[in-house]
């Protein structure tokens, strides 16, 4: 199997662990001590994978050979969804149309769906291809396919006559911040941002206030808690308003 993928870093963009500098700077870092552990910064980064998959993720392509008589496949190992499989085009067969003499003695009447005058070359010759197509699909022989979620299974019936590869089109689970799209790498910086709120907030609520050389200070961490929630309800549809135009459905 082999894996395409056409995106590459981003010079401009910040890494995961810059991405954490950042979101520490905006709440006053190194000036203020920030209250949140390390693995804390850590769980903020995976949480913004798994939102930014989950809501609408990474489209990569791959090639799989496909074997004479064998319908399952293995996907790759990052796949979360099989969106569209792409197999090599099959020669139009002509003698699905015609009469066997009239191909034999190379003589195809393009005119047999409609006169000459009527309707020309080129429309018959239209006609009969989708004559063709409309048959193999009748008929059974064209092939489609399947994804099994659970077992992790490409599924490709009928089985197939001969040896060749496909292109599968499927959504990532694996995410490179710095290969985003600067929109989507921003929606990323601004999950980690206020998912950071969140916690320091949740932090900072458990301690109202701390003693200072002049007398107690008070923490903001309920305010900046709910600033933070509310900052990750707009993400949500913001990442929606991202997300890939539905495909055309035919059929």
């Amino acid at each position: 199997m082999t894996v395409m993928t056409t995106t590459r870093p981003r010079n401009n963009l910040m890494t995961e662990e810059q991405i954490v500098r950042w979101a520490l700077r905006q709440l006053g870092a190194p000036i203020l001590k920030v209250e949140v552990h390390p693995s804390q910064l850590a769980d903020i980064i995976e949480d913004a994978k798994l939102w930014y998959v989950q809501g609408k993720g990474v489209i990569r392509k791959a090639r799989i050979s496909l074997t004479e008589g064998v319908v399952e496949y293995d996907v790759p190992d990052d796949c979360d969804m099989v969106l569209d499989l792409a197999f090599p085009g099959s020669p139009y067969d002509f003698t699905l149309v015609f009469a066997p003499y009239l191909v034999s003695d190379e003589k195809i009447p393009y005119d047999i769906f409609a006169a000459p005058e009527s309707a020309g070359l080129y429309s018959s010759l239209a006609q009969s291809i989708q004559y063709t197509e409309t048959a193999k699909r009748v008929l059974s022989s064209d092939l489609n396919w399947q994804f099994d979620p659970v077992e992790r299974k490409l599924l490709v019936l009928p089985q197939p006559r001969s040896a060749y590869e496909m292109e599968i089109t499927y959504k990532s689970t694996s995410v490179t911040f710095n290969q985003l799209e600067v929109f989507d790498f921003e929606l990323i910086r601004r999950f980690v941002l206020a998912k950071l709120k969140v916690i320091v907030g949740g932090n900072r609520s458990k301690y109202p206030s701390f003693p200072g050389a002049q007398g107690e200070r008070q923490l903001n961490g309920s305010e900046l808690k709910q600033e933070g929630m509310e900052e990750l309800r707009e993400l949500k549809e913001d990442l929606q308003k991202a997300n890939y135009p539905l495909p055309f459905i035919t059929g």
